[in-house]
């Protein structure tokens, strides 16, 4: 037996005097038009059904639609379809970051979630479809992009933050950037709010993502071990303070509490 498919215009009709159709809330109609194929639950459809009265859709719905600027009839792929009931019998449309998600609302065609590591605008381009997050550090970006002639062609790209915006153009809304601090073992945090601000403002709340390292006995004072020199660490990987073992782990907690999604990477 066929599966029977309901979707969220099947609200919107009647189809005898016994049966009772919601009303799109007029000023959301621009923005509900782009989801009347949203699939809705069976188990969910008899209550539905009866209780709504009106649809529209979330403050977040619009601000998601109107930042991406989204053309019309669609919804922007990394986000999922949510429902929210309301007081009034009011039925409204959500937009909920989930990258495993396609345009309007369409589960992507793989199974697995494809990521790269790339600083290379040229590289990302051609697999800019085929990926759900993009991780890049300024080793990443300065070291094998802008200042290797061969790949940073014609010297276009100068600044970190000139590849990352032309990367964040390329890859659209569907994909998640997880960017990595600059300097993770800065005693500033005001510093570091800043650069994770600027990102956010250059990428959006819905792609940036940030990658902390767990940092196990590197410290401000040590870490020039890794870059200077031989480039050997001194330390065992379980040595160290504790501080210092779990300076990731706070600075990671720290973020989330400012609002931020992160990508907790093991260092050692």
């Amino acid at each position: 037996m066929n599966e029977i498919k309901l979707y969220l215009k099947t609200l919107m009709t009647a189809h005898d005097k016994t049966e009772s159709a919601a009303t799109v809330i007029n000023s959301d109609k621009p923005y509900v038009d782009r989801v009347m194929n949203a699939p809705i639950c069976r188990d969910q459809y008899s209550f539905l059904k009866e209780a709504t009265r009106y649809v529209g859709v979330t403050k977040n719905f619009r601000e998601v639609i109107d930042y991406f600027k989204t053309p019309a009839g669609e919804t922007p792929a990394g986000f999922k379809f949510q429902y929210d009931f309301s007081e009034n019998n009011v039925l409204r449309v959500d937009l909920v970051r989930d990258i495993s998600y396609d345009r309007n609302g369409v589960k992507r065609p793989t199974n697995i979630l494809f990521s790269a590591d790339s600083a290379n605008p040229y590289e990302v381009e051609p697999i800019k479809n085929m990926i759900a997050n993009l991780t890049a550090n300024p080793g990443i970006i300065y070291d094998l992009f802008i200042n290797n002639p061969t790949a940073n062609v014609g010297n276009k790209f100068k600044t970190r933050d000139e590849v990352m915006e032309e990367i964040g153009n390329i890859l659209g809304p569907g994909c998640d950037i997880s960017v990595e601090l600059n300097n993770p073992f800065s005693d500033s945090i005001n510093e570091i709010l800043e650069e994770v601000a600027r990102f956010k403002e250059m990428l959006s709340k819905y792609r940036i993502v940030i990658k902390v390292p767990h940092t196990g006995p590197v410290n401000s004072e040590n870490v020039k071990e890794l870059l200077e020199g031989d480039k050997k660490f001194q330390r065992a990987y379980d040595a160290g303070t504790t501080k210092d073992r779990l300076r990731g782990h706070n600075l990671a907690l720290l973020l989330r509490d400012h609002g931020y999604r992160i990508n907790f990477t093991l260092m050692f």
